[in-house]
């Protein structure tokens, strides 16, 4: 264990160093990786804004030259509106002319200063002042020449009002066909300088793009260059070192020299490399020694499994007690084991079963609930301890073999129903592993004790179910006969007395016969205990047989009734609860309710099955019988009979009125239904 130690405090120190170090070497290049991504983000970003801000200037750009180039339009259509007013055309060439003097007008004032200016019918653009001087002053000329033109146009305008139809004058005319043409190449002069500097701004537009380009690609070759460098490189090396390690290399050094993080890492890999190599040396050795406490090991769990085999294959409690505390002495070496058992307050623990001489035992009795006692009942694993330390846990045993000692709490599911100590002289007798090993015993122990207790508390139940039943048979059987072997001798002394031999020797004769059918009845009961196959006959006809048999002990009419067409075959046992029903409501009737008349019906009522037996009787009232106190142990009989067959029994009676008994039991999956032949 020494080995295995030193082996977790070597790679726990190893490890805490690479953690640190590979902290650090990760923030440094994170940092270096970082700031190249930032600035290529930052690249990128420039790019997009510089890009999308000339597709812009590239679309005001030509929006502007359009409208320039509109402008020689513009001329040349009011030169042809004018001439046509000049020969007298209608009034629609004069606003048509009006028309395009006022956009040519408006758009000249939005180039030359800004603002909004006619771009498509019923829309307007916004223009802003052109930064060149040169293209100010060729717009200055425009205006120039555009003001000698208008004023013509207005005169030609102020002719045609004035004098509807007559013609402009030719100077008028002429003006306007020599100012046409300065005003054309004027406005076509502007447009080629508009577009001058719209190329201006296209190539400036390249060659930063082309600028932006170059500086991503450096940007994308220096951090290649870092990542092998800084990352790549480095890693490389430590991996071939850790195959190295791993194919069992431990002299070899790892050689890195930068980054500095990594040459310290390398420096660590070589200490945990010869940390590794003296601790695999000390390996080896510990490893020699790991077979001999498997052996012992696979020892102790054969050894508690032969224990938890032998105290579990008996049923004896005390038995049961005694083997496990001579086990746990044995297999744990203890001089001496005691095994405790809560009572059913669940405060107390008494002693039970003792290993070990009589002097270890300090008293009989401890509280369950007080300091260590309580902790090891609440727990799941074996206490140990020793002089000094915890030592009132096993209360019980005598101070001086608590020098060393274990305890464990025994536990069936989920409660607590003891503890087993094992305890001893001498200090630090108990291994760690002896923990474990208690543990386990304790736990099969509790099963061995749970299962011994159940065994012997069956016993006790089967035991009274079997007295029961043989003080209902007696009843039934034993106590029915005598009580009317008594009648019988009754009758025959009272004939004596009187004189009437004859009917005496008739009763005296029927005595015998009645002693001959009890004699019968004790046999059949002793075969009953004796025999436990099923029987073959069906219900019906143990019903047919004694409703025969009481017909011809008596002059009562009895008569029989089924509704159950098939033949049924119980169990013996709930043939013979059926039947003993029967024919103690049969004597009932004959005996006590003076019948004339009796009548046994048998059915199966849904998922049940129903017997009912009713006379004509004087009856009686079953609420004073139940509270009387003087037994009736007939009926308690018949009642204990119902409960066994699942089912319940009813009685239905009033003085003078006669007595139905109702038996009603359910139909179990073990019934057999035969079809008559």
């Amino acid at each position: 264990m020494r080995g295995a130690s030193t082996t977790r405090t070597l790679f726990s120190g190893n490890h805490l160093r690479y953690s640190d170090l590979h902290m650090k070497i990760i923030t440094t290049i994170q940092g270096r990786l970082s700031l190249l991504f930032l600035a290529f983000v930052l690249l990128i970003t420039i790019s997009v804004g510089v890009t999308f801000w000339g597709i812009n200037t590239q679309k005001t750009d030509a929006l502007v030259i359009n409208l320039a180039g509109r402008q020689r339009m513009l001329v040349q259509q009011m030169t042809r509106l004018g001439e046509g007013i000049a020969r007298g055309s209608d009034q629609g060439d004069q606003q048509a002319l009006l028309a395009s003097a006022q956009t040519f007008e408006t758009t000249l004032g939005a180039l030359q200063y800004g603002g909004q200016a006619p771009y498509l019918p019923g829309q307007m653009v916004d223009l802003s002042a052109p930064s060149s001087a040169e293209v100010q002053s060729q717009l200055a000329q425009v205006r120039q020449t555009w003001e000698l033109f208008r004023a013509e146009l207005d005169n030609l305008a102020n002719v045609s009002q004035g004098t509807q139809g007559a013609p402009a004058s030719a100077g008028t005319i002429q003006a306007i066909q020599v100012l046409s043409p300065q005003l054309v190449a004027q406005t076509d002069t502007a447009v080629h300088m508009f577009e001058a500097e719209s190329t201006q701004k296209v190539i400036r537009l390249r060659s930063i793009q082309i600028a932006f380009f170059t500086s991503a690609l450096i940007l994308v070759a220096a951090g290649a260059w870092i990542t092998k460098r800084s990352l790549l490189e480095p890693l490389q090396v430590l991996g071939d070192a850790a195959e190295r390690i791993g194919a069992g290399d431990l002299s070899t050094p790892t050689r890195i020299s930068e980054p500095e993080e990594f040459a310290v890492l390398a420096q660590t890999f070589d200490s945990m490399q010869a940390q590794l190599k003296a601790s695999h040396e000390e390996l080896v050795n510990w490893a020699e020694t790991l077979e001999k406490r498997v052996a012992q090991r696979t020892r102790e769990l054969d050894a508690l499994y032969e224990v938890s085999r032998d105290i579990s294959s008996r049923l004896d409690v005390q038995h049961v007690l005694s083997s496990v505390t001579e086990k746990a002495c044995q297999l744990l070496d203890g001089e001496v084991a005691s095994l405790c058992l809560l009572e059913q307050d669940g405060r107390t623990l008494t002693i039970m079963a003792l290993s070990g001489p009589d002097t270890a035992l300090r008293c009989n009795r401890t509280n369950g609930q007080s300091g260590l006692v309580g902790h090891v009942l609440s727990g799941k694993q074996a206490l140990a301890c020793g002089a000094g330390q915890c030592a009132g846990v096993c209360a019980i045993l005598a101070e001086p073999y608590r020098n060393s000692h274990l305890a464990a709490p025994l536990w069936f599911g989920d409660r607590v129903i003891g503890a087993l100590c094992v305890g001893s002289k001498s200090t630090d007798v108990f291994s760690p592993e002896a923990s474990n090993l208690l543990t386990k015993l304790a736990n099969s122990a509790a099963i061995a004790l749970e299962n011994a207790r159940l065994y012997t508390q069956a016993e006790r139940v089967a035991a009274l179910e079997e007295r029961q039943r043989i003080a209902a048979d007696m009843h039934d059987g034993l106590g029915q006969t005598l009580s009317y072997l008594g009648l019988n001798i009754d009758q025959a002394t009272d004939f004596l007395e009187v004189g009437q031999d004859e009917r005496a020797l008739a009763y005296m004769e029927r005595t015998r016969s009645i002693i001959d059918q009890a004699t019968n009845d004790v046999r059949g009961a002793i075969t009953s205990l004796m025999d436990d196959s099923p029987l073959h006959q069906s219900l019906q006809d143990h019903l047919v047989t004694l409703v025969e048999e009481f017909a011809g002990q008596s002059g009562t009419l009895l008569t029989w009734e089924t509704t159950l067409e098939q033949a049924l075959v119980l169990p013996r046992n709930e043939t013979e609860q059926v039947i003993r029903v029967a024919k103690e409501a049969l004597l009932n009737a004959q005996n006590h309710a003076k019948a004339s008349f009796i009548q046994v019906c048998f059915e199966q009522a849904g998922a049940n099955f129903v017997l009912s037996v009713t006379d004509d009787g004087q009856g009686f009232e079953p609420e004073s019988q139940a509270s009387d106190g003087r037994g009736h142990f007939g009926l308690q009989i018949m009642h204990a009979r119902a409960t066994r067959l699942a089912g319940m029994l009813v009685l239905q009676s009033a003085a003078g009125e006669g007595t139905r008994v109702t038996l009603r039991w359910p139909v179990t999956s073990i019934s057999k239904i035969e079809v008559k032949s």
